[in-house]
């Protein structure tokens, strides 16, 4: 059994650093299933493609593959590695267990003036939901054995 981490305080530049780094994975998933749902639409209306270029597809079939799986396990790292990924889990984890980033005070630093006077209930939006917080990382629990036994299925297929 793994042990757990301890726990640590992250300061607002860390807090800052992962939320960038959620963002752009986020940003990046979304890209991939772009590019992917435009290959299979032109399949579909192509199907010849396949045929004439058959070597080029299959390679990039494999690495939207790899690309998922190590994202993928990147969201659902058990954290069991030594380093500190940037996981969904942790991310969850770092919003409920650091409120100082919620204090009105730290809340309106982060946003610009024009965003303050454009939404008057701005410190409403930002302020995190514990109880879904908590829920979501249940959820991130159960599912997580699950999805590294599908990883583990496609790795060896």
């Amino acid at each position: 059994m793994i042990e757990p981490k301890e726990r640590r305080e992250l300061s607002e530049a860390e807090f800052q650093r992962i939320s960038r780094e959620v963002r752009a994975d986020i940003s990046n998933l979304q890209l991939n299933d772009k590019v992917f749902g435009g290959v299979v639409e032109n399949l579909i209306r192509y199907p010849r493609l396949a045929s004439n270029f058959p070597a080029f597809f299959s390679a990039f079939y494999a690495a939207m593959q790899t690309d998922f799986i190590i994202r993928l396990g990147r969201i659902y790292d058990p954290e069991g590695s030594g380093r500190e990924s940037c996981t969904l889990a942790r991310c969850l984890r770092a919003l409920r267990d650091n409120p100082q980033f919620f204090t009105d005070a730290a809340i309106t630093s982060r946003l610009s003036e024009a965003y303050r006077q454009a939404n008057p209930n701005y410190l409403s939006f930002h302020r995190p939901d514990l109880e879904q917080i908590d829920a979501d990382l249940d959820k991130i629990r159960e599912e997580s054995r699950e999805a590294h036994q599908l990883a583990a299925q496609v790795v060896r297929s």
